[in-house]
């Protein structure tokens, strides 16, 4: 399996995809965010200068940067979890291995949003508040946005302890093995409430754990990689 890419749901001048594994795209502590050879690659995707893409160093927190040019002159890669943008020609990015990568696009304004959704910042409901940031800084209406989700550990992997029925009460599920978390359907739920259309969402429904083509934190711990999401809207 190559990469990932979501051309069939958004329109053409929406570019979104997510790596695979063949190339580990966890983010340097210190320096650039891409080696030599992940900008190559990057570049190559999105037909695009690597070193224009927007990164965070992800927390697990419900904090949404807003990406502009000016944004590119920062020093220090903001801790946050999500990115709005309504810049053209600007990709943003997340890294994921078993979180939801959350492609957010309003056709109207013309705005794009990308957020990494853990069990931690979805109970934060980090996603409603990209989306909640997007309706002030860019007008964009719920009706408009159409919505992918990316790889992620699935329900039929996802085991957790007893505490996580507290959290999400609708979406844990008992078998014989255990309690098991279906973390794209937590969010499917966040945005139903919020009154996103169940028909502008569309789910890769691709297990991370299952398959082998992606890194899976819960599958290979410490050792797992990162793929990288990214999104951009053409000018």
């Amino acid at each position: 399996m190559a990469t990932l890419w979501f051309n069939k749901f958004f329109p053409p001048e929406v570019v979104a995809l997510v790596s695979d594994r063949s190339i580990n795209f966890t983010l340097p502590k210190k320096g650039k965010p891409f080696s030599r050879s992940q900008e190559a690659k990057v570049g190559g995707l999105l037909k695009h200068p690597a070193a224009q893409v927007i990164n965070i160093r992800q927390v697990h927190g419900r904090r949404i940067v807003i990406a502009t040019h000016r944004y590119l002159e920062k020093e220090k890669i903001a801790q946050a979890d999500g990115i709005i943008t309504n810049v053209l020609n600007l990709p943003v990015a997340v890294r994921t291995a078993d979180c939801v990568s959350v492609f957010i696009f309003d056709p109207k304004k013309r705005a794009i949003g990308l957020v990494h959704a853990g069990w931690k910042g979805t109970k934060k409901q980090i996603v409603p508040n990209a989306i909640t940031q997007m309706q002030k800084k860019f007008g964009s209406k719920k009706n408009d946005l159409k919505i992918i989700f990316g790889p992620s550990i699935r329900s039929c992997c996802y085991q957790v302890g007893e505490g996580f029925k507290k959290h999400f009460p609708g979406e844990v599920t008992q078998r014989s093995s255990g309690l098991y978390l279906d973390l794209p359907l937590v969010n499917k739920n966040q945005l139903a409430a919020l009154g996103v259309p169940q028909k502008n969402i569309y789910d890769c429904a691709l297990c991370t754990f299952c398959n082998h083509n992606f890194f899976s934190y819960r599958r290979e711990g410490e050792r797992a990689g990162r793929m990288i999401s990214l999104l951009m809207l053409r000018g």
